[in-house]
């Protein structure tokens, strides 16, 4: 995964509200504890030849939910259309899982959350 791949995605997706929150990730949820630990946990599953993209964090009115679950996640990105259809699985993988945060970094954004393998154990 390259910055110039993931600024394209994102130039091409910038209507999407979790894109938008790749460019300007304001908000983080936080647990019990007041612990932060995560802006999308992105997700990807195999759909129609490929894969889809979506976040397990969604916002919905102004206020961001865990929907706990791949299934809930890729049920709602569905219906809101708030996923990215990636032909190659292997990129499209790479994306979801830390690609995205390639913008973060080119652009100096710091977001301060968990490490992605602390998740389950931070959810409430």
């Amino acid at each position: 995964m390259n910055i110039k791949t993931v600024e394209k995605i994102i130039k091409i997706n910038k209507g999407k509200n979790f894109v938008k929150r790749i460019v300007d990730p304001k908000k983080t949820m936080k647990d019990s504890n007041g612990d932060k630990y995560g802006t999308h946990l992105m997700m990807s599953t195999d759909f129609h030849n490929g894969v889809a993209i979506f976040p397990r964090i969604v916002e919905i009115g102004g206020t961001l939910y865990d929907l706990r679950n791949n299934k809930s996640a890729f049920k709602y990105a569905l219906s809101k259309k708030e996923y990215i259809y990636w032909e190659n699985s292997k990129e499209g993988k790479e994306f979801a899982h830390d690609g995205y945060k390639l913008y973060w970094k080119k652009h100096g954004i710091k977001v301060s959350t968990l490490p992605r393998q602390q998740y389950k154990e931070k959810i409430v």
